[in-house]
């Protein structure tokens, strides 16, 4: 997504090998895994949890990572109550 973009950049690279992060996501001998905590730093340079969980479709991996708070957080938006008037 555009915000987890903006917040984390853009992955670089197309391959993954056995030492990158995202290694132990990769389906061996299965079609998908079960979402893994994996740690990523921000380009502030926090860290946070995330988690990943990929998809084999046979051509390719898709691979779908977010940020553990955004399952977490939640927010409620109430409206304002109207104002009484008198005349």
């Amino acid at each position: 997504s555009a915000e987890f973009e903006a917040r984390f950049g853009r992955p670089s690279g197309d391959d993954l090998t056995p030492g990158h992060f995202l290694w132990p996501v990769i389906p061996q001998d299965r079609r998908m895994t079960a979402p893994q905590p994996v740690m990523l730093r921000d380009r502030n340079g926090q860290r946070h949890i995330c988690y990943a969980e990929a998809f084999d479709s046979t051509y390719n991996i898709f691979i779908l990572l977010h940020p553990a708070q955004a399952l977490t957080a939640t927010t409620v938006a109430l409206p304002t109550p109207a104002r009484a008037v008198s005349f």
